[in-house]
């Protein structure tokens, strides 16, 4: 039997308060079940974005999560290794997920070797070179000082703000969403492979574009797409070295 390996960013779930919003967060909890915990999945992959909006607070928890968080914390007790990127929506983890659930927390970048193949992973977001704006903003939002000043705000209120502020980018960023490709994020990739003779491949999320390229021998730069309004995944199989499998959950499990 096979080991396996999953991957998914930008899931972008949320307190579900239309169809959409169940939709999204119960597809991916219906996911888990069904998938998820199978005796051969070692590795599951969340490359950012998995809420369109976490903050920590040292006692509060969002109970709309209250379902997924329980699996995530099952699938760890049965031995399944989750390792969960920081995005540009969830950037403050703090140690919930790694201290209480036993996730691996990524706050920035994982080297991992898999199948005998070295990957770089990362969520993605301010890797372009024209994305100035958001890198400034990178600083500002994991900054420690701001972070604490953040804390104060109650987290009822920072919710509905972010949820809103999140809406509002959204709206903005899908102006252009036709208009964009990947040349800045494939030329930082083989920028990156230059400097980096031991990675094989590239793992991004962030874009909410797919995207499978080969860069030169043997190395591929891969953006997994968004799995909201898409519910897009990728296995990896123990036997298929070189190649990731595209999943859409339910309209093709072909």
């Amino acid at each position: 039997m096979n080991n396996i390996s999953y991957f998914i960013s930008d899931l972008h779930l949320k307190p579900a308060k239309n169809e959409f919003d169940q939709q999204n967060y119960f597809s991916f909890v219906e996911l888990i079940k069904q998938k998820f915990f199978e005796e051969n999945v070692l590795n599951i992959f969340i490359l950012g974005d998995l809420f369109d909006f976490w903050w920590e607070y040292t006692y509060y928890i969002p109970k709309h999560f209250f379902e997924l968080l329980l699996l995530l914390r099952e699938l760890r007790l049965k031995g399944k290794q989750i390792y969960y990127f920081a995005g540009n929506h969830d950037f403050y983890l703090g140690n919930f997920f790694k201290d209480f659930i036993g996730m691996n927390v990524i706050n920035d970048s994982l080297e991992i070797k898999l199948n005998d193949k070295t990957y770089y992973m990362t969520h993605g977001d301010g890797l372009a070179k024209s994305d100035t704006g958001y890198r400034i903003l990178k600083k500002i939002l994991r900054n420690k000082f701001n972070q604490k000043l953040f804390k104060i705000i109650h987290p009822d209120l920072s919710m509905k703000i972010a949820l809103l502020l999140s809406k509002t980018s959204r709206q903005v960023n899908y102006k252009n969403f036709e208009k964009f490709d990947h040349t800045e994020y494939i030329e930082w990739a083989i920028d990156f492979l230059k400097s980096k003779d031991d990675i094989d491949n590239i793992i991004i999320g962030h874009t909410h574009k797919e995207l499978i390229k080969p860069l030169g021998k043997d190395k591929i730069f891969i953006n997994l797409g968004p799995w909201l309004f898409e519910r897009k995944y990728y296995v990896l199989e123990e036997d298929r070295i070189y190649s990731f499998t595209y999943k859409k959950w339910r309209d093709d499990e072909s």
